[in-house]
């Protein structure tokens, strides 16, 4: 009998669980009506929508089915017990767990951003949002995990037989396993973890065995149910947890096994006590008798848990980490981590192996393939071995069902090439069929002798006596989470690559671990891409291994120029120098390198700048056309090899050719059936000069409700600082000193001094944005109404409740809203403060996210508001702040808030693109008009933007469902019969169309024949001052219009003295008829000679006409110095005198009057026998009597 020798080898240790960050809200949650979704195993699709919060403020959707986990019997005794599991809309490898009964309701999100835990119990209407499980977390997330091995070679030094091999043993997950669990939950765990009663604690069993089924069904392909009478198990105060030694009942000072921990007496009283309630099961149970697969306990005593491995029998501490921990020994796994005993061939990031000892942003929920294919072989192996097979029939589950999942075939690197060491080098794999939804992992085969510590001070206290790293075995890189892009992997992550770490580190709790290191001397490496086909029902598994060598005599490979910041011009050409150590000899046998650009700070680096050349150490390249990028690198990676390097600095690519956004078309006007899909396209082009690159994004809009950068606004005047007013419509609420307007350097305290010291802790970096919105509760404390003689320190210090709300917003109908805006908030020591965006929306503001730090820099963020669609919202920025001033930093700066929506009517699939300058491409569009109305028109506004070069372009597009009638009118019936159009699409109507083209516009025709006033935004034209409509004047000092010159003609001069002819006419009648001239000639008389015409006179010049000078406009001429109305004059010689400014005669006190006044001060200058001009009117340079007498008849002639 099996049960005889199960318990002989034990292994204790403490296992850190994984926590992501620590925040916790409470909120409200609408259950929806859950009544129509499919069953789990339907194979229908669900259409039940349902929005889960999160702890950083975002909701997510998820399709929801039913996943019943209670059993008929048990459901009708508590029919108020239902369970769903969902699949998530935005991310479908995501899951979600929900358990509702009239006790309360309780519900977990499997999520790569940590697992998220919610639950009303004790809340009434509010529900605790978390990562965190319960307020039950244990000490330090640490608990110490015992379990009983039957074999003691599956742990120790070598795989078991079909562990770690390159391709599985056998197939994983063609089919699906139930199983029957029974839960012992005793009195203590009833109270703490539901609410006391038999119904509550049968909601928290049944909603963990949904939950451990979200796992159990992704990574094995296995589920777990309740057994039928699970109530009975349940204990109370009214029905207290069974006593005495066959009890659950231990303390630590009753127990006598393991230093007194209860779980090790506890643990094998849980088998014998099943079967005496329930019936037989577990170990030693028939398929055609046993009544339950899985045992455990429950009890909150436990510092973790134990469990038989293998074998179906635990004792848990009542919580999630610990449970699936325990699970997996039951699977027959041990411990995976190279700090203890076990397989030692990871350094963490599983749950069978710490969790948190994980790449940054890891969660670690998962197994382990070593754990994965333990399960696998202990149901194939013990089921079929004769001498287990009766005791282990707890293996073939309850039922077992054909899954008929396709299991992918897996395609990597082929193996038997060799890397240089401390070189970084990357895996890509894929696999057969492909799918999406698919979820990946490059894990690491390679287990170690030793245990060691990731500790490299060796400061830890867990590193006590255990080995230094050893350079020839064991695993060098953690496990890392599943994704959906994880077939491909850099080592180390590109991160730490980019910060120029060839390891990375996490902090467990305080200790900085190393969780991946480059290989550093000669070794094997065996290394291994996971899929985890991730269906609804359960998953399939597969993996497929790559083997390489590390030569300890090559590397590290280093690019070695480029090592500080620098700029290259777009085309040019560049050196790129690199360290070859050996790489091009044997083993290593690189002869060739690709040279690779990334343009968006090592994201991607997809652009090849080199082809296959030799690895010589040195490559001249040329750039290509290439635009304004800041944050560029280089990879120099082998051409038929796995590794590279990436330079130390980012570089500046400028480009100082202009493009220039060219469209085919401004407008796009459709017709359009309603429930089709129609294509259309336009066609952009870089119109720019030849070189330019133009960087496009398509982004198409249709509202734009909101775009605020806090510019261009009024200062507030009432305050001694510089802050501006609120834009239109727009609200702040505060406690104490609240949102301020403008920016950190402009807006401080006026005591500089104060400022200077509190900005140390909540410093805002510079931005080039201008001003911005912001709180800080340390340098920002006082009143708004505080003028400059109000600077306490503490003058007003309640930060809590610092609102800034936008104005009331309505989205429409059958659009995606999306809000975005900059933010920068950090502290520098601890946090006493919280930045929450929220929404106001069915008369309730709710939480959209709590912000986390951001970087040095300001952040963008975007939040799609979708679910908004339809309603009136409100924005609202929440900073909330417990310091009471005397913290240590804390506050927000917002810029840039805008929120626009997007119809949904509409897509493109080219999004993004670059053209040079000359290019063309085509913007395809797809729009379905499901659901649109007969009649209606639709437009939205297509934008084409490069922000790299700040140029934009739109595009107009209206769709009219239906057609339009000859007035314009979509689904009008307007046609020739019906007569002509007006401006308003009436027939035979009077509306018309002003000259700015609005119909029934104001706009007219001003005095300059533009058009004016109305929608035409331009003024009305005027007079200058020489009465020119329209004309730009000529100023003050100048007359209008030109001098005319002097006219000057010639006239004839007489010079017969009055001689006549015999006819009696003398010259002047001649001059008026020139034909007499030469035809009345005699012996004594010569006509030719009467007049000047005739030469008779003689001609001479003489001015007939004067010059007229400029004037201006009310009749001034202009001077010599050509002054308009100046009175500068010329002297005898003909010089200007060049003064222009006018006196009246006898002015001489310049009151532009003259008068008895200028009278005295005439005598006043002759009785000082003194000189002056103004007063010598007869110019005799004498200023005396007869000049008085003179002053005296000017003014009596006024």
């Amino acid at each position: 009998m099996i049960k005889n020798y199960i318990f002989n080898f034990f292994i204790i240790i403490n296992i850190i669980i994984g926590a992501s960050v620590d925040h916790t809200v409470f909120t409200s949650f609408v259950i929806e009506d859950l009544t129509s979704c499919p069953s789990l195993k339907s194979g229908v699709d669900s259409n039940v929508l349902m929005t889960f919060p999160t702890p950083s403020g975002k909701t997510k959707d998820f399709n929801m089915y039913k996943s019943s986990v209670v059993p008929r019997e048990l459901s009708d005794k508590f029919p108020s017990i239902l369970t769903y599991t969902g699949v998530g809309v935005e991310s479908p490898s995501e899951r979600v767990s929900l358990t509702i009964s009239d006790s309360f309701i309780k519900a977990m999100i499997l999520s790569s951003e940590g697992n998220v835990f919610i639950s009303n119990l004790n809340q009434s209407n509010q529900f605790r949002v978390s990562f965190h499980e319960s307020d039950l977390a244990i000490e330090n997330n640490e608990f110490n995990c015992g379990n009983t091995i039957s074999d003691n070679n599956s742990v120790l030094r070598d795989f078991d037989s079909c562990i770690g091999e390159n391709e599985p043993c056998y197939t994983m997950g063609d089919k699906l396993v139930t199983y029957r669990i029974a839960m012992i939950m005793t009195t203590d765990v009833t109270n703490q973890v539901a609410d006391g009663t038999v119904q509550g604690g049968l909601t928290w069993i049944a909603s963990m065995v949904n939950q451990l089924n979200l796992l159990w069904r992704r990574e094995l392909g296995f589920e777990f149910v309740l057994i039928p009478n699970q109530d009975i198990l349940v204990f109370t105060n009214d029905n207290l947890t069974p006593d005495g030694e066959s009890g659950f009942t231990y303390t630590w000072e009753t127990c006598m096994q393991n230093d007194g921990d209860p779980k090790y007496c506890e643990l094998g009283n849980v088998e014998p006590y099943l079967e005496s309630v329930i019936g037989v099961g577990g170990l030693n149970a028939p398929n055609d008798t046993r009544l339950w697969e899985y045992g455990l306990v429950l009890n909150t005593i436990y510092n973790g848990g134990v469990a038989q491995a293998p074998g179906p029998i635990s004792a848990n501490n009542p919580d999630y980490a610990v449970m699936n921990h325990e699970l997996g020994h039951n699977l027959g796994s041990a411990h995976n981590i190279t700090i203890e005993g076990g397989y030692r061939c990871t350094l963490g990031g599983t749950i069978m192996g710490s969790r948190t000892r994980t790449s940054d942003g890891g969660i670690g929920d998962q197994y382990s393939l070593h754990t994965i294919e333990m399960g696998y072989k202990k149901y194939n192996e013990l089921l079929n071995d004769p001498v287990y097979a009766d005791s282990y029939s707890y293996l073939n589950g309850y039922t077992s069902i054909e899954s008929n999942n396709i299991i992918p075939e897996l395609n990597v690197p082929n193996s038997g090439f060799s890397i240089p060491k401390e070189t970084p080098f990357s895996l890509e794999g894929s696999s057969t069929p492909s799918n999406p939804d698919y979820l990946f992992s490059w894990e690491q085969n390679d287990l170690s002798t030793i245990s060691y510590c990731m500790d490299l001070t060796g400061a830890a206290g867990e590193c006590s006596g255990l080995s230094p790293w050893p350079s020839t075995e064991g695993p060098l890189f953690a496990t890392v989470d599943l994704s959906q892009e994880g077939y491909k992997r850099y080592f180390p992550s590109m991160k730490s690559l980019l910060d120029n770490q060839y390891s990375s580190t996490a902090d467990d709790y305080g200790t900085i671990l190393t969780v991946e290191k480059l290989p550093f001397g000669s070794r094997d490496i065996n290394m291994r891409l996971q899929v985890r086909t991730n269906e609804l029902q359960s998953s399939a598994i597969n993996f497929n291994s790559v083997q390489f060598s590390v030569d300890g005599n090559s590397g590290p490979f280093r690019i070695t120029s480029q090592s500080e910041p620098i700029s290259w011009s777009s085309e040019s050409t560049q050196t790129i120098v690199w360290d070859v150590s050996n790489t091009d000899q044997a083993p290593v046998n690189c002869s060739n390198v690709d040279i690779y650009l990334s343009q968006d700070a090592g994201r991607n680096f997809d652009m090849l700048l080199a082809d296959n050349v030799a690895n010589d150490g040195l490559e001249n390249i040329t750039l290509p056309m290439l635009a304004n990028a800041d944050s560029c690198r280089i990879m120099v990676k082998a051409s038929d090899n796995i590794f590279f390097d990436i330079n130390n600095a980012y570089i500046n690519i400028t480009n100082t050719q202009v493009p220039d956004i060219s469209v085919s078309t401004d407008n796009i006007s459709l017709e359009s059936s309603a429930s089709s899909m129609i294509n259309t396209e336009f066609t952009l082009t870089n119109g720019g000069q030849g070189g330019s690159v133009l960087v496009y994004d398509i982004g198409i809009i249709d509202n734009i409700f909101l775009s605020e950068d806090f510019e261009n606004l009024p200062l507030d005047n009432s305050l001694s600082t510089n802050e501006y007013n609120l834009p239109e419509n727009w609200e702040r609420t505060s406690n104490g000193r609240g949102w301020i307007i403008g920016t950190e350097e402009t807006s401080a305290w006026p005591d500089w001094l104060l400022s200077q010291l509190s900005d140390m802790y909540f410093d805002i970096p510079d931005w080039s944005g201008g001003n911005y919105v912001y709180t800080d509760d340390e340098q920002y404390n006082i009143c708004p109404s505080c003028t400059t003689d109000c600077s306490s320190i503490n003058g007003c210090a309640d930060g809590s409740m610092d609102f800034l709300i936008t104005p009331s917003i309505t989205i429409p109908s059958q659009s995606l809203a999306e809000l975005s805006f900059d933010y920068w908030f950090k502290y520098a020591i601890g946090n006493q403060h919280t930045n929450t965006l929220q929404i106001f929306d069915n008369e309730q503001w709710m939480d959209i996210e709590v912000l986390n730090q951001s970087s040095d820099q300001f952040t963008k963020k975007t939040y799609n508001l979708e679910s908004f669609s339809g309603n009136d919202i409100k924005i609202r920025f929440h900073s909330e702040s417990n310091e009471s001033g005397e913290g240590l930093g804390g506050g927000w700066a917002i810029d840039n808030v805008m929120l626009s929506s997007s119809p949904n009517w509409i897509s493109t699939t080219s999004s993004n693109g670059s053209l040079i300058g000359g290019q063309s491409t085509t913007i395809p569009l797809t729009i379905n008009t499901n659901g649109f109305n007969i009649g209606e028109t639709y437009s939205t506004n297509i934008f084409i933007n490069d922000s790299i070069n700040n140029i934009s372009k739109e595009v107009n597009l209206s769709l009219c469902i239906g057609e339009y009638d000859e007035c314009g009118v979509c689904g009008g019936g307007n046609s020739p019969n019906t007569g002509i159009c007006d401006c308003e699409g009436t027939p035979n109507g009077l509306a018309q169309q002003d000259c700015a083209g609005t119909c029934n516009g104001s706009a007219s025709i001003d005095n300059c024949g533009n058009c004016f006033g109305g929608s035409s935004g331009v003024d009305a034209c005027i007079q200058d001052e020489c009465g020119e409509w329209g004309g730009s004047g000529v100023g003050l000092n100048q007359c209008c219009g030109d001098d005319i010159p002097a006219v000057t003609d010639y006239v004839c001069v007489d010079t017969d003295n009055g001689a006549v002819d015999p006819y009696g006419d003398g010259c002047a009648e001649y001059n008026n008829n020139p034909g007499w001239c030469n035809n009345y000639d005699d012996d004594d008389f010569i006509s030719s000679e009467m007049c000047c015409i005739c030469g008779g006179g003689e001609m001479m010049e003489n001015i007939v006409t004067p010059e007229v000078l400029a004037l201006g406009p009310n009749g001034e001429q202009q001077d010599c110095a050509g002054t308009c109305g100046g009175c500068a004059v010329e002297d005898a010689n003909g010089v200007c005198n060049d003064d222009s400014t006018c006196q009246l005669v006898g002015d001489l006190n310049n009151d532009q009057a003259v008068n008895i006044v200028d009278v005295i001060s005439l005598v006043n200058i002759v009785l000082s026998t003194s000189y002056n001009s103004a007063g010598d009117f007869n110019e005799d340079n004498v200023v005396n009597i007869v000049d008085i007498i003179f002053l005296v008849n000017i003014i009596l002639g006024q």
